[in-house]
């Protein structure tokens, strides 16, 4: 069963994913600098950052399961720091 922030985690990325929909539909209708499609740009920011910070709050309560920090360096290369 899944808990009541793994939830609300999902409805978040679920609003995500809806935002970022509408935001790419506003843009092939209106371009990419009109007033709509970047208001709904930033508010995509938003909500990313508040996945992010979900996620990053996660890996800490849960650090025994992540001994390493992974790193991106490049979109094809995971580097591992100690």
């Amino acid at each position: 069963m899944a808990t009541e922030e793994e939830l609300r985690k999902e409805k978040l990325f679920v609003e995500i994913i809806i935002k970022r929909q509408k935001m790419i539909e506003m843009a092939q209708v209106n371009g990419m600098n009109s007033k709509e499609t970047i208001e709904l740009s930033q508010e995509l920011d938003k909500l990313l950052n508040k996945y992010q910070q979900m996620v990053s709050s996660d890996e800490k309560n849960q650090s025994i399961f992540h001994p390493m920090k992974w790193t991106l360096t490049n979109p094809f290369v995971a580097t591992v720091e100690k």
